[in-house]
């Protein structure tokens, strides 16, 4: 029986700005103007005391404006509540899209509706003040029982690349809002239990991490300790008893251990030994 009746291209979007960028804002408002093949509307978070900066009268856009920081998770909880389409994306300020991303997502997602989130392989690129260069793309698993394998130990997908079937993100009621940070990896521990995920194999999103104003320590150090919370919670005993997951948490706990005035240079060991062992 489908679980979604409409057989339009309609697609809303959710974007979460804490109003700090226009430029990448605009960049990526362009990027998502140019698709092809869908109706497209945007629905702009702006977690902010002061007004958007950019002109979006050229945009099919829903502004929600919650007239101060209340955070990521608060505001994707707000958006939700907006969504009005079968399938709908969350984008990161300052990504860009291929023009046929979103149709190519759609029509997979409508081709098998066992699918609940649908990512694509993400070109990553990072910035130090204006220059910007390519570092990789995202991993490519084309498997459903290997991809589950690798939640057990890291996040195989970008969040800003993935398409969300909506019937699946509301049987799991959606993100929770408890999670102030590494929202994404708690939302596919719980979602990946009522339907598949899968990764499309183009390369149909770009991402860039920036050097400057990077994630702070304390930020990273919040972001793993909760993303493990979340796998003690819904991994189950036999995963958390597998060789990967007790690699995962020994390097993991080792991370959180090590204090913030703690060599720097012993943290990124730690970083890169968790990401050769794990990856």
């Amino acid at each position: 029986m489908s679980k979604n009746c409409s057989h339009d291209k309609s697609l809303d979007i959710i974007i979460c700005t804490n109003n700090t960028n226009d430029c990448d804002l605009l960049s990526t408002l362009n990027s998502i103007n140019a698709s092809q093949g869908v109706h497209i509307r945007i629905i702009l978070v702006n977690d902010s005391n002061s007004d958007i900066g950019v002109d979006y009268s050229g945009f099919n856009i829903t502004i929600i404006n919650n007239g101060c920081n209340i955070g990521l998770t608060k505001s994707l909880k707000k958006a939700e509540s907006h969504v009005n389409t079968p399938y709908f994306d969350r984008i990161d300020v300052g990504d860009l899209v291929h023009p046929r991303r979103f149709i190519e997502q759609l029509t997979a997602l409508k081709g098998d509706e066992s699918i609940g989130i649908l990512g694509c392989v993400t070109a990553l690129y990072v910035k130090d003040r204006d220059r910007k260069k390519f570092f990789s793309h995202s991993s490519l698993i084309d498997d459903h029982s290997q991809l589950y394998e690798q939640l057990i130990r890291r996040n195989p997908l970008i969040h800003g690349s993935i398409m969300i079937n909506k019937y699946f993100f509301d049987l799991v009621n959606g993100y929770d809002d408890t999670v102030l940070v590494a929202q994404d990896i708690n939302l596919y521990l719980r979602i990946r239990k009522v339907c598949k995920i899968a990764i499309l194999p183009e390369v149909l999103h770009q991402h860039t991490f920036k050097k400057q104003g990077s994630i702070t320590l304390n930020k990273n150090r919040d972001s793993i300790k909760s993303a493990l919370q979340s796998r003690l919670r819904y991994l189950s005993l036999k995963e958390k008893m597998t060789t990967p997951f007790i690699q995962y948490a020994v390097i993991t706990g080792m991370q959180l251990l090590i204090p913030n005035y703690f060599n720097k240079k012993l943290r990124m060991l730690i970083w890169s030994i968790k990401y050769v062992y794990i990856k």
